[in-house]
């Protein structure tokens, strides 16, 4: 692998009533390069994941039901160019309300997490953006 060139491949793998949020390092080939990194582990079914690389380092974050709310929230972590997580995850919302789409952007000093929810109930549907400091 060249020096600054990255490969890479995150996913949602689903397994009965449950779905992870896996990443993984690829050589130019396509091949793993060492152990998958499972970023999140839990009951339900985290889904859309969302990836950006800083040039040190990665920020995922993803849409995890685990708070029991009727849509999930948000949650981020930070991992290494070696594929270790960094830190602990937050979660990034308090009520994401019915998130449909997530992207992420970032630099050496933040990232940002910009999402669209739709409304629920006598909720207001829109356009979110978030900055996220390491």
């Amino acid at each position: 692998m060249g020096e600054g060139t990255r490969h890479f491949a995150l996913g949602r793998v689903r397994e009965g009533r449950s779905a992870d949020v896996v990443f993984a390092r690829l050589d130019d080939s396509g091949a793993r390069i060492g152990a998958d990194l499972v970023v999140r582990s839990a009951d339900g079914l985290a889904d859309l994941p969302a990836m950006v690389w800083t040039g040190t380092e990665y920020g995922i974050a993803w849409r995890d039901p685990r708070s029991g709310g009727p849509a999930g929230e948000i949650y981020f972590t930070r991992v290494s160019a070696a594929g270790i997580e960094i830190g602990m995850e937050r979660n990034l919302t308090m009520d994401a309300l019915d998130t449909s789409q997530l992207w992420l952007t970032g630099d050496s000093a933040r990232f940002g997490a910009f999402y669209h929810s739709a409304a629920v109930d006598n909720s207001v549907a829109g356009k979110y953006f978030l900055t996220v400091c390491p």
